[in-house]
């Protein structure tokens, strides 16, 4: 599927979900949410023409004076959970451009760290390694704690405000706290001059 049908079925996905009222876009912004945050090293164009033929689906049935709970069951996590099984696995090539790109928007704020002042510029490229090898690991589980608490009714994942206040500081001050330690820890035996 190329790129062209993969923003249409997005588009039409989004188009729907705002036609959707009251519980059934609840049901579908977390349904799709759900898919999305499970799948991210699937495919994306098959993940996303699911959801448009889903949310046509969920919109004929809210025009027909159903619910989503009426028309697709009463347990969506299990729904969701049958249909990723059948969600073919992304490609190789995908999965690389999508760790490039978290590890690159990380090391794009760490360079431009680097780079300020006016002394030589000395690059520790085990350092860099680390804080790659952690920022793909930490963008992992944000990814993981999200798809476990869209549907979580008791638990760790158990959604509320207050809760998820604290696990995002929590989590902010444990992110920093590593990445001050693989700074400022990390021995320089590879590095790499820029005058």
């Amino acid at each position: 599927m190329d790129n062209k049908q993969i923003a249409a079925y997005r588009e039409g996905a989004n188009a729907i979900e705002d036609k959707l009222t009251g519980s059934n876009k609840q049901f579908f912004s977390d349904l799709r949410l759900y898919l999305l945050t499970a799948t991210i090293f699937s495919d994306e164009g098959e993940i996303n023409q699911q959801l448009y033929e889903l949310g046509s689906d969920l919109l004929e049935a809210q025009n027909n004076g159903q619910d989503a709970e009426e028309y697709f069951g009463a347990n969506a996590k299990e729904m969701a959970d049958d249909l990723l099984r059948y969600f073919k696995k992304g490609s190789t090539k995908e999965h690389i451009k999508l760790s490039v790109l978290f590890i690159g928007v990380f090391w794009l704020f760490r360079l431009v760290g680097d780079f300020t002042g006016s002394r030589p510029i000395e690059l520790n490229v085990l350092e860099y390694l680390l804080s790659a090898i952690f920022a793909g690991g930490m963008s992992l589980v944000v990814f993981k704690y999200l798809h476990h608490s869209i549907y979580a009714k008791t638990g760790f994942f158990k959604p509320g405000k207050k809760r998820s206040a604290l696990i995002f500081i929590l989590a902010a001050i444990f992110t920093i706290s590593v990445f001050v330690f693989i700074q400022l820890f990390t021995p320089s035996i590879w590095m790499v001059r820029i005058p």
